[in-house]
């Protein structure tokens, strides 16, 4: 094997190799996956209202507000992300696709010693990408490169669990918590093989798995100023306990000579806790009459390790046609949590800022309540995926489906 072919093999595959390790369930963003149906047909500005099992993830003040005790079974979601690098290599795309259904929450609450009390389940991001691309005739400086096949599965998700309760003060002023066991689980595999032009292979493998645990607290507050006027703000903080990460890597190179190299696989540990932001969300709602309602939220997330601080924002408004139904949607920001790219330097993360819309209908009868809706989000921006200091142009889009069934009784 020749010695450019050689070195630029190495440096390609090294290269995909340190791509692959960012290519993880969207740590870029904090707002990816919209909880509970009511305030995911509304953008996720929900923390002023609250007032139904979602709150208790949003703002665990506002279920004192509830009707009788509200049961929110079903709630089922498909989520689906693709990913756009442009020109990455020989003039070629690389993409990445997810789609996975998931159980996106469940909660009850129920009246008990003078306040609520509640339990949730939620899951906050998910991903399950299967990919399979293959680049054809690659020239890139002297290098030939007749086939490039690059394989992937990964599989992440976030769940949160737990119990809440709330207190009303006085009628207008009651105060929440949540207790949320938080658990992310990570299974990832990268397989790559490069054919060169003189004969020549390499191939390499890498297989990861991993576990985080800890604990999200929440405290809420909710506010009611005037009838038709409230006012939320709930703080947050994820604590991790427990990271236990193993990465097993393999290469061989194969030549024209038949000259087979395998290597021991290289095998590695981690236990690194991240540290993870705070987060301050603040939202007011207003009832315009007694069919329409509109709200709007900012949320604030603390700049922690290489992430910058970010706020995002949502706006929702909801429409009761009649009594058996209400229309929702609403527009919500998901901004990279990441510094821009800048030119002549390496290393740095990806950087798109993502904008969404929602729509939900849902239908009432004397104690259920049925939702179907959807939320998407886009966006674009810039990216340094491989070695070096080039920077590619990114586009992403996402759209999440849910159908959920609210109970009261």
């Amino acid at each position: 094997m020749n010695g450019p072919c050689r070195t630029y093999a190495s440096a390609l595959l090294l290269a995909v190799c340190t791509f692959s390790q960012t290519a993880v369930a969207d740590g870029f963003h904090y707002n990816n996956i919209l909880i509970g149906d009511r305030a995911a047909g509304m953008g996720g500005s929900y923390t002023a209202i609250s007032d139904d099992p979602s709150g208790l993830y949003y703002n665990p003040a506002g279920v004192v507000y509830a009707t009788g005790s509200n049961l929110n079974g079903s709630m089922n979601a498909v989520h689906h992300t693709f990913i756009r690098y442009k020109d990455v290599l020989g003039g070629e795309d690389y993409t990445r696709s997810s789609k996975v259904l998931t159980p996106n929450f469940f909660g009850f609450t129920q009246p008990f010693g003078g306040g609520t009390l509640g339990f949730s389940y939620a899951v906050t991001d998910a991903i399950l990408e299967d990919q399979n691309q293959n680049f054809r005739n690659l020239v890139i400086g002297t290098d030939v490169v007749d086939q490039y096949v690059i394989n992937s599965n990964d599989q992440d998700t976030s769940y949160n669990l737990g119990p809440s309760y709330a207190y009303k003060i006085s009628d207008s002023l009651s105060v929440g918590a949540t207790l949320y066991l938080f658990y992310r689980h990570r299974k990832y595999i990268f397989n790559q093989q490069l054919y060169l032009g003189d004969g020549s292979v390499f191939w390499s493998n890498q297989y990861l798995e991993g576990t985080e645990s800890g604990v999200t607290p929440i405290l809420g507050l909710m506010w009611s100023p005037m009838d038709k006027m409230s006012v939320g703000v709930s703080v947050r903080k994820t604590q991790l306990f427990y990271a236990d990460f193993r990465n097993q890597e393999t290469t061989s190179t194969y030549d024209s000579a038949a000259h087979i190299v395998i290597p021991a696989p290289v095998i590695g540990t981690g236990d690194y806790k991240r540290d993870m932001p705070w987060q301050i969300n603040t939202s007011v709602a207003y009832f315009l009459t007694e069919r329409w309602l509109l709200s709007g939220e900012i949320d604030y997330f603390s700049a922690v390790e290489d992430r910058r601080w970010i706020t995002n924002t949502s706006f929702g408004l909801e429409w009761y046609a009649t009594s058996k139904w209400a229309v929702r949607t609403g527009l919500y920001s998901n901004l990279a949590n990441t510094k821009e790219v800048q030119s002549n330097k390496s290393g740095q993360a990806e950087h798109v800022d993502l904008y969404g819309f929602s729509f939900s209908v849902t239908h009432f009868t004397r104690n259920n309540a049925c939702t179907a809706g959807f939320n998407s989000s886009f966006g674009s921006g810039e990216a340094q995926i491989l070695g070096g200091t080039e920077i590619q142009d990114v586009e992403s889009t996402s759209l999440t489906v849910f159908l959920s069934t609210t109970y009261t009784y």
